[in-house]
């Protein structure tokens, strides 16, 4: 098996036995580090190898492979699958809120590490947290300071249960950073919001 991994692959050598639920035991012959894709998804694992009988089985996965962050087992009609969670959706949910007043304002979370030097105005990506898809939210014209620094946000509107741009501003005379997760404004619930192109 070990002339199958190809040159570039290092097997370090192992001592570990495996005992499987039968009692009976494996001695495994070295251990790599390889990344392997399942089900489409890429996860970096440290498999050992052995020479076993894995009842028709290549590849048995553990529990640090499939702890792997960001990555979600399902198991439908008694099959396994592995699929991608969205890092903003998993972000979302780890959150919890420290002063929830009935939800009057929510947070505008930033989805993305992001620096802004003085002067600079960009747009971007975030999230209103616990919107609901459909729902418009108004971020209204605000303007923060903080140790030095000065951010000016225009009115806008973001729809919730997706991510959204919010356009802002660095006026202030030191570079801004904002990490993912972070809270960038609040907003209030406008409702249902039909955009219209003006004519009459």
């Amino acid at each position: 098996m070990f002339d199958t991994l190809g040159d570039d692959i290092k097997v370090d050598p192992s001592s570990v036995v495996l005992q499987d639920f039968g009692g009976g035991t494996c001695t495994v012959k070295g251990e790599v580090k390889l990344p392997i894709i399942v089900d489409g998804i890429a996860i970096h694992v440290k498999a050992v190898i052995a020479d076993c009988d894995l009842f028709g089985a290549d590849l048995l996965l553990g529990q640090p492979a499939l702890a792997t962050p960001g990555v979600t087992l399902t198991v439908t009609d008694g099959k396994a699958k592995l699929t991608r969670v969205d890092p903003a959706v998993e972000m979302i949910q780890q959150i919890t809120l420290e002063d929830d007043k009935a939800m009057a304002l929510r947070k505008v979370l930033c989805l993305e590490d992001t620096s802004m030097d003085p002067g600079e105005e960009a747009d971007l990506l975030v999230v209103v947290y616990g919107g609901k898809q459909g729902e418009k939210y108004w971020v209204p014209v605000k303007r923060f300071e903080k140790k030095g620094t000065v951010l000016a946000i225009g009115g806008q509107v973001l729809t919730g249960g997706e991510s959204s741009k919010l356009h802002v501003k660095n006026v202030g005379e030191k570079q801004m950073i904002w990490k993912t997760g972070c809270v960038m404004a609040r907003c209030t619930l406008i409702g249902e919001v039909t955009v219209k192109d003006g004519r009459m």
